[in-house]
């Protein structure tokens, strides 16, 4: 399955299945959709869906990663600069900004 968050909603929504189906024939809502048969059928369309998400997630997460290496030593070096631009005698407000951009 995908991400924690929906997942955890598909789960809570097997479970309103599973209560419902125990019900048996007492469970005989006034509105079509909230038929076992009907709540059955979205969870089948979520499942599928779920998958997707999960096969669709792969590709970005290792393109993040990519990404993530590119940067990796980048971060040491602004804070060389930053001690270097702050040894130079800047104005207070200026290593300030420059902070921003260090972050």
């Amino acid at each position: 399955m995908a991400e924690t968050g929906h997942a955890k909603n598909v789960e809570n929504w097997q479970k309103m299945i599973a209560a419902c189906t125990g019900f048996g024939a007492g469970y005989n809502p006034s509105n079509s959709l909230l038929t076992v048969g009907k709540m059955n059928q979205l969870l089948t369309q979520v499942d599928a869906e779920m998958d997707g998400v999960q096969t669709r997630i792969v590709p970005w997460k290792n393109k993040v990663a990519d990404r993530e290496n590119i940067y990796t030593g980048v971060r040491p070096r602004t804070t060389q600069i930053l001690a270097a631009f702050k040894a130079c005698g800047a104005a207070a407000n200026k290593v300030d900004n420059m902070k921003t951009y260090q972050r």
